[in-house]
């Protein structure tokens, strides 16, 4: 697939152009319809940084008001352009993203996860992101942001696994009261429900944004894109390295990819029409690959999962031997604190021996029999002293 490859300086893979092709039709949609959209991660970078893609990019995302991204489902169940189709990944039935695809249908570009489920099957694709409303309070919207997470968690796992007792109905219409649970306008704060974190900045910021060139088609991009950018990714610059064999990799680890046959009739073709093998032959191998990868990705997490299981044990011998050790170091301190208490009450008593001798000797000096044998005393004292003098 010489497609694949990044594209030389100047040039655009053949995936490249029909993905901008696949844009062109959507922007033309979009502002003849009054709906309001601007790029998105990596296709913000390659307009501010590139003019168009990042070489070895093979993707286009876009951001969209939650009312506009109702309205255009909307406008292209009425009417969509000629070969071109709507793919709602909010509410789809089955569907790895909460992101809607606006894709060329004469094309096959699907992920490995929705291959069980010709009814997802899509085209080369122009993702589309719902921007809903969020609190404005930090810690609410940190809850709103959780919320929303752990909803999205049981939801793939149903329309993925069809894990869960709920139904994709009941989840999709949790789902849909939260996105319209808040107002951005009233709020002043709005997120990508499908990146709440990372993709979180205000209204204004968001949908204030200026023209640029994208490849040969202009791009909205928001005025405050540095500062986006910078709250997503950190940093940013056309030094992040390019893949070590210079070969886009992506679309081929997680899609199947076919430029020149439809989705639709690879999903015609699995659900048992008479069509050319072809189809059944790539989609055969696409599935082998999913398996392979499956099997992979099955050693790794027990890899994974005896590594952690080993810290684990690591970590509780080691609170077990801190546990042993406060415990002998709290011995050791209640053993200090008694023989202090000790001491100290041995220093009292010291202490208070000591003024008992004081206070007798104070009363001994006051007394009259001290006082009548003080010339004694004297006389002693004389004695002894002529005495030592003679020796």
């Amino acid at each position: 697939m010489d497609y694949l490859h990044v594209k030389e300086p100047g040039n655009l893979t053949e995936i490249q152009r029909r993905l901008l092709a696949t844009y062109r039709v959507f922007s033309d949609f979009c502002r003849s319809h009054g709906l309001t959209f601007a790029a998105a991660g990596g296709t913000k970078i390659g307009a501010v940084l590139w003019q168009g893609f990042i070489p070895w990019d093979d993707d286009i995302d876009i951001v969209m008001p939650w009312r506009d991204y109702q309205r255009l489902g909307e406008l292209m169940m009425k009417r969509s352009p000629r070969g071109h189709a709507w793919f709602d990944g909010v509410s789809a039935r089955h569907s790895d993203q909460l992101v809607g695809k606006f894709h060329d249908e004469r094309t096959m570009f699907t992920s490995y996860n929705l291959l069980p489920f010709p009814e997802s099957f899509t085209g080369v694709f122009v993702d589309v992101f719902p921007v809903i409303g969020v609190p404005a309070e930090a810690t609410e919207r940190e809850l709103f942001v959780q919320e929303i997470l752990e909803l999205r968690g049981r939801l793939d796992r149903k329309r993925l696994f069809d894990d869960g007792e709920e139904s994709t109905r009941e989840l999709v219409q949790q789902l849909y009261e939260l996105m319209n649970r808040y107002d951005p306008e009233d709020t002043g704060w709005s997120a990508n429900v499908a990146n709440p974190h990372k993709e979180c900045f205000l209204t204004q910021e968001q949908w204030d944004s200026e023209e640029m060139a994208f490849e040969d088609a202009l791009i909205p991009v928001p005025r405050e894109y540095d500062k986006q950018l910078k709250q997503q990714y950190t940093t940013y610059s056309k030094d992040w390295q390019w893949p070590k064999d210079q070969k886009i990799r992506t679309h081929e680890d997680f899609a199947l990819v076919d430029l020149r046959r439809s989705c639709r009739k690879y999903a015609l073709a699995i659900a048992g029409h008479p069509l050319p093998g072809i189809f059944i032959k790539k989609y055969t191998s696409a599935m082998q690959r999913v398996v392979k990868n499956l099997g992979q990705t099955m050693f790794e997490i027990g890899d994974v999962r005896d590594a952690a299981q080993q810290k684990l044990d690591a970590t509780l011998l080691a609170r077990d031997t801190l546990e042993q050790e406060l415990a002998t170091a709290k011995q050791a301190n209640d053993t200090l604190q008694g023989k202090q208490q000790e001491t100290q009450q041995r220093l009292s008593e010291t202490v208070e021996h000591l003024k008992n001798i004081e206070t007798r000797y104070n009363q001994m000096q006051e007394s009259l029999s001290w006082k009548v044998t003080k010339p004694l005393r004297v006389f002693n004292k004389a004695a002894d002293r002529s005495d030592n003098n003679k020796e």
